[in-house]
């Protein structure tokens, strides 16, 4: 994860353990804590789960003992230095499968000019390396901004073509998911739920939704939510 610290990493992570938004709870200490030393009055950020620090502590040990590596990086990162990190976690300590958040990142910090040629340079090497590997990548790629169509924070539909920087991003990939949401809905079941589309599957061959994943506040994880869609095509969200 290349846009955060590898203690928020862990954090999360420890999250999915305890059942708990584990940096939300840290925040709201943190900001609570400055706004009454202050004199003034807590906000208010929901009924959030209590967490003592031995609860925290015990997850946090348990976590280390994890066959996980965490790349402590943050920010822009060169495209072969990357490539020998890579190497180093297939052959050095061979991990099985590794998670890359994001791709463009990786590209910012490449010295051409030319966004779409240097990822198309960067998805060849990394074909190549999964190839040789058997390693499964999992690459986090941002979208292109939808010309005079819904936005897609607000629901849009996502295709192949709006992956932001080069057609290589879906050539070489094995498959690719979109995750829809319309996060202004006054609905506040569907704004906290994410539809799942499959736009590549090499393997199989299926396309089209998949899934539906809701964000629950209270424990900090995507739930899977069953859905369907009535005869003109409209999407039902279960509540519960």
């Amino acid at each position: 994860m290349l846009e955060e610290t590898a203690a928020d990493t862990a954090n999360s992570l420890i999250a999915l353990q305890l059942n708990k938004p584990v940096n939300k709870i840290f925040a709201e200490r943190e900001i609570n804590g400055q706004r009454i030393a202050a004199g003034k009055k807590p906000l208010d950020f929901g009924k959030l789960p209590t967490l003592t620090d031995e609860e925290y502590e015990t997850a946090r040990v348990a976590l280390g003992k994890q066959p996980l590596w965490v790349y402590d990086h943050f920010g822009s990162l060169e495209c072969d230095k990357l490539m020998q990190k890579l190497e180093y976690m297939a052959n050095g300590i061979h991990c099985d499968v590794i998670y890359l958040d994001h791709l463009s990142i990786v590209v910012s910090g490449m010295e051409s000019n030319d966004e779409r040629k240097d990822i198309d340079i960067l998805m060849t090497k990394l074909e190549t390396f999964t190839k040789r590997t058997s390693v499964r990548l999992e690459v986090v790629c941002h979208l292109t901004k939808p010309q005079g169509s819904k936005p897609f924070e607000e629901g849009g539909q996502i295709s192949l073509r709006d992956l932001r920087g080069s057609g290589g991003l879906y050539q070489m990939s094995d498959s690719v998911l979109g995750y829809e949401r319309n996060q202004q809905d006054l609905d506040e079941n569907a704004a906290n739920t994410m539809m799942v589309r499959s736009l590549k599957n090499r393997k199989f061959g299926n396309t089209g939704l998949v899934g539906a994943l809701r964000f629950e506040h209270t424990t900090g994880r995507l739930v899977n939510v069953p859905w369907s869609r009535d005869k003109d095509g409209k999407i039902n969200l279960a509540t519960s």
